[in-house]
């Protein structure tokens, strides 16, 4: 008899953090679920890429390695590991994203319980270089099967799931290869809403996944061609589908939250005086030619948080007395969240969880 066909493929793409990589590689090698293949995607690294790979190889035979020649940017690299696919089921993982224990199995027992699933979702642990949990994204979803207009509502009121906590099955790949070809920046969100759109997803009310946010990530990304693509996408997705009008405003604020977080989220860090302003003011020389290209008309919750932003620009020495109750506020934080379950190190959550599951044997 032959044998089985392997059910689900791990794209793992990777470009110069064979540290990271490390890690990411031994969060899936610890999976319970094991009928899986890795297949790292390297974006000619040219350093120590190659050699860690080697290393799991030897280890477990199920893991696959290809280096381009040359660097072909992030998305062509995604997009080059999504079309090698050929299980039934796929994730993508980060170079420096981790997998949860229980990740793999619990996704896949949704597939077997939902089997017209088009993708089944967890929660994602959002991390920091030092592995502290500063957030849960997807915290407020319930366990459930979502299908036409009860998905979308969900979708409205607790917005999207991070894709590192996500399994896809295969039929879910036009989304993906289309919109990869077609966004440079939300093309995770896109598919997303396109399958929610589309058809059905089960959720799981617990974290499957860690994604690792880089503060210096608000400076280095481009609010323009961020705001541009959103709008774009609200156009495309969202205004021409065929769904009732009084839905569209609730899936537009949901597409436009990444936008109010990236600004918001960069408030606080340039009162502390940690951010390069360069973004928002790309954002202003944006907001003036709103009526030419507006995210569904001018938007006036980005219009104040990104005026408080420019307020802190101008003026800051207004800011002392709020700069030093942040810095005593963070510092508030950072004491009670190694105590808390829910947020401090990952590594207290990962003992707490393991503790918990040896106690149930």
């Amino acid at each position: 008899m032959p044998p089985e066909r392997t059910r689900l493929t791990v794209i793992l793409p990777t470009y110069k953090r064979p540290e990271f990589l490390r890690k990411a590689l031994e969060s899936v090698m610890a999976q319970d679920f094991a009928d899986f293949t890795i297949r790292v995607y390297d974006n000619a690294s040219g350093d120590g890429t190659a050699a860690v790979v080697e290393e799991f190889a030897r280890i477990r035979g199920n893991v696959g390695y290809h280096c381009h020649e040359k660097n072909i940017g992030a998305r062509a690299n995604f997009l080059f590991g999504l079309l090698q696919v050929d299980t039934p089921f796929f994730c993508f993982l980060s170079d420096d994203d981790l997998m949860l224990p229980g990740f793999l199995s619990t996704a896949m027992e949704a597939f077997d319980r939902h089997p017209s699933a088009l993708f089944s979702a967890l929660q994602s642990l959002n991390i920091d270089n030092d592995d502290r949990v500063w957030a849960i994204t997807g915290d407020g979803w319930p366990t459930g099967y979502y299908a036409g207009k009860p998905g979308i509502d969900a979708f409205c009121a607790h917005g999207h799931l991070i894709w590192t906590g996500i399994v896809f099955a295969k039929s879910a790949m036009p989304d993906f290869a289309g919109l990869m070809e077609r966004y440079e920046v939300v093309s995770d969100l896109a598919a997303q809403l396109s399958l929610v759109l589309r058809g059905p997803f089960a959720v799981t009310a617990r974290p499957g996944a860690a994604f690792r946010s880089h503060p210096s990530s608000y400076s280095q990304m481009s609010f323009k061609q961020i705001a541009d693509e959103t709008a774009e996408m609200i156009d495309l997705v969202v205004t021409r589908s065929a769904i009732e009008p009084g839905m569209k405003a609730g899936i537009a604020g949901t597409v436009k939250a990444p936008l109010y977080n990236m600004v918001f989220g960069m408030w606080p860090r340039l009162v502390q005086g940690s951010d390069n302003p360069g973004p928002v003011l790309e954002y202003f020389a944006w907001l003036r030619g709103w009526r030419a290209k507006s995210i569904g008309g001018f938007d006036r919750k980005l219009f104040v948080l990104t005026s408080l932003v420019r307020i802190t620009l101008i003026a800051p020495f207004i800011f002392g007395p709020l700069k030093r109750a942040l810095g005593r506020r963070n510092a508030r934080i950072q004491a009670r969240s190694a105590a808390d379950p829910k947020l401090g190190p990952l590594q207290n959550l990962l003992t707490a969880k393991a503790a918990a599951s040896a106690d149930a044997l």
